[in-house]
């Protein structure tokens, strides 16, 4: 059995039993042990009818700087687009029951809205949060993210929870390009090293 099928077996265990809870840091440190320093591109996984994990890791960047990108709207607008929309607006009120909100303008001028709660913020480790959309008929998914040092670099790991399979289905072909995002992440990382 492979490393990264241990890894997925180990992840899809801690979600089937818990459903509604999202998993616990152990989860983060598993899947920090297994990716490489050579992989630097993320991975999606469908680990369960409900949900999807995107493991990124970023060389030579602290969890807190990472943190701090994924937090800040300043540092947001900087890295974070939607497949060519570009984040041109975020309101971030960052503690449990504080919320947010991102707006994506595509070059049409066409605009794009997500937003959601955040349930849990550990600085530094972990954001839990519902994600949403403007325009959408599906319930809100949870998000957890889990960042776990490894050395220098910081492991990401995202585990969206959908409110249903179909959901899910329907939204899966769109996780590749948006994985491809973190591309940015890791390239202002680098430049504010």
């Amino acid at each position: 059995m492979s490393r990264t099928t241990t890894m997925l077996a180990f992840i899809l265990a801690a979600c089937a039993s818990s459903p509604s809870e999202p998993p616990p840091n152990p989860v983060a440190d598993a899947v920090a042990n297994t990716v490489p320093r050579s992989e630097m591109k993320p991975t999606v996984t469908r680990t369960g009818d409900r949900h999807v994990t995107m493991c990124r890791r970023f060389a030579e960047a602290s969890c807190s700087q990472v943190f701090a990108a994924l937090t800040t709207p300043d540092q947001l607008r900087q890295w974070l687009n939607a497949a060519g929309r570009k984040l041109t607006a975020s309101e971030i009120d960052l503690r449990p029951g504080g919320s947010y909100r991102h707006t994506f303008t595509a070059p049409g001028r066409t605009t794009f809205v997500m937003y959601g709660a955040f349930r849990d913020v550990v600085p530094g480790k972990r954001i839990v949060h519902t994600e949403a959309y403007e325009g959408y008929d599906w319930e809100p998914l949870v998000v957890t993210t889990d960042l776990v040092a490894v050395g220098r670099d910081t492991v990401m790991t995202i585990i969206s929870e959908y409110p249903s399979k179909q959901v899910c289905d329907r939204d899966m072909p769109n996780l590749e390009s948006a994985a491809a995002a973190y591309d940015g992440l890791a390239t202002l990382l680098a430049k504010n090293k």
